[in-house]
């Protein structure tokens, strides 16, 4: 056993709080040395502390054999542990196209994405990831050189979500000597050996020019700072959550309005961390978020006149009113959707990354009747709402029973009554039964079924909110 990586582990697990035992993980192992290791390291771990192991693998159909070999070799890695095993084939080509996305980002969303379906699929605790310090430094560089604020010098975090990193404190020479010492069999991707992308280049090319002319440990050092980085921009986005929160004035999923004249009076480093986490709650996703974006919308509140808009990535539009500033997708032109469907378990929550939105369900006992909570909260009796749900959005021919209605109604008539776009009617999340009876349209109207009555005991309790 090799200790020297097993304490690193068991240092980052402390340090970053990443697990408290008897967990469930999801492994995304690719083939490569560090989710190798990583694998080998929660094996070894998951006695003492009582985890349950699961491995997802992704393909993405790219380097044709060579992959198929990956997806053998992570295959008979889960069946020789004796772990749940989950393999999912992509064409990153065509994802990539279709997203408008490099193939690296189309492959990590995707990757992303199909995580988070195994881990509801299996009811894992969390998804747990090889990153190692040397993807941290390299990550800290490239983010550096393309002009990255404080969340980018962070660099890699040791936790996000349900994402987990228990090597981050790792080099990818020391995972290199686990598998060697430990005997474990792993695959060399040589498109990472070839210097054509930039993160390649920073590999293969920059970090070795630093250590041998200028700072012997320089990845050492970067990843320090990547760890400050990561801790003071976490500071500041609590502050920045805060401060949203106080200056809103209304919102709902895909729509929030805040009160200029307190925006104003923001320092501007905090005005800018307040507006990008707007964008992040109205639209779910800030990767396109430029420098300069931002600084329009400080431009936009500062000196901006009344009706003065910014368009943003993401067919999300920034419109200046005379107290207040709206912030929502553009309904002319709104980002492609395709079908969603995801498992709700109950008590728990689902992110539909399309939808950006989250859904969560919680079960309660109650006495006589109970109503609804707002706009973006539904209460049902529990039982006619059934223990199997699932959230998803629009198809062709799907009706329910509006409540108050007294009668079903096709939902396409419904949104067109709802006066719900035509373009934005696939981004409308439906939490429905597994056998398909819709039971609450997010945002909208209930479906009459599920309603409470003075004889239900116990209620299903749905939130939504803006990812």
């Amino acid at each position: 056993m090799n200790v020297a990586l097993i304490e690193r582990a068991e240092e980052a697990i402390r340090r970053f709080g990443l697990l408290g035992g008897g967990e469930s993980l999801l492994v995304g192992v690719s083939g490569g040395q560090d989710s190798i290791a990583l694998f080998d390291v929660l094996r070894q771990l998951a006695p003492t502390m009582r985890l349950q192991l699961a491995v997802a693998h992704v393909h993405h159909g790219l380097r044709g054999g060579e992959a198929d070999q990956d997806e053998r070799l992570v295959r008979r890695l889960a069946e020789a542990a004796d772990v749940p095993f989950r393999c999912r084939r992509l064409d990153v080509p065509a994802v990539a196209r279709a997203a408008g996305r490099s193939f690296e980002e189309a492959g990590r969303q995707a990757r992303y994405e199909f995580f988070e379906l195994v881990r509801q699929e299996l009811g894992a605790d969390a998804v747990a990831l090889g990153h190692t310090a040397s993807d941290r430094a390299e990550t800290l560089l490239m983010n550096l050189l393309r002009g990255a604020g404080p969340d980018g010098l962070g660099g890699i975090p040791p936790k996000r979500g349900c994402i987990v990193r228990p090597l981050i404190l790792a080099t990818r020479q020391e995972t290199l000597a686990h598998c060697r010492k430990e005997g474990l069999e792993f695959r060399v991707d040589r498109t990472n050996l070839e210097p054509h992308h930039l993160r390649n280049k920073v590999r293969l090319e920059l970090l070795p020019l630093l250590e041998r002319e200028y700072v012997r440990g320089a990845a050492e050092h970067i990843t320090r700072a990547a760890e400050l980085a990561h801790d003071e921009a976490q500071l500041l986005q609590e502050l920045a959550a805060k401060t949203l929160k106080e200056t809103t004035a209304e919102s709902g999923p895909g729509c929030i309005r805040l009160d200029i004249n307190a925006l104003k009076v923001l320092p501007e480093a905090l005005l800018r961390r307040t507006l990008r986490e707007a964008i992040r709650v109205t639209s779910g996703d800030v990767r396109d978020l430029r420098y300069n974006h931002v600084r329009d919308l400080v431009r936009l509140i500062k000196q901006g006149r009344t009706g003065a808009r910014v368009v943003l990535p993401g067919a999300v539009v920034v419109e200046r009113g005379y107290d207040e500033v709206t912030i929502g997708w553009s309904r002319a032109q709104p980002p492609p959707v395709g079908e969603v469907s995801v498992t709700l378990p109950v008590p728990g929550q689902v992110a539909l990354v399309r939808l950006r939105i989250r859904v969560r369900g919680d079960v309660r006992d109650v006495e006589g009747e109970a109503v609804a909570g707002g706009k973006w909260q539904a209460t049902l009796d529990a039982g006619a709402a059934g223990d199997a749900l699932v959230v998803r959005n629009w198809r062709p021919g799907d009706r329910f029973r509006p409540l108050g209605l007294g009668g079903e109604k096709k939902l396409q008539d419904f949104f067109v009554d709802a006066k719900v776009p035509r373009a934005e009617r696939s981004r409308v999340a439906i939490v429905a039964r597994r056998d398909g009876r819709i039971i609450w349209i997010v945002g909208h109207r209930l479906d009459d079924r599920a309603k409470v009555s003075p004889a239900t005991r116990r209620v299903l309790v749905l939130t939504a909110s803006r990812r």
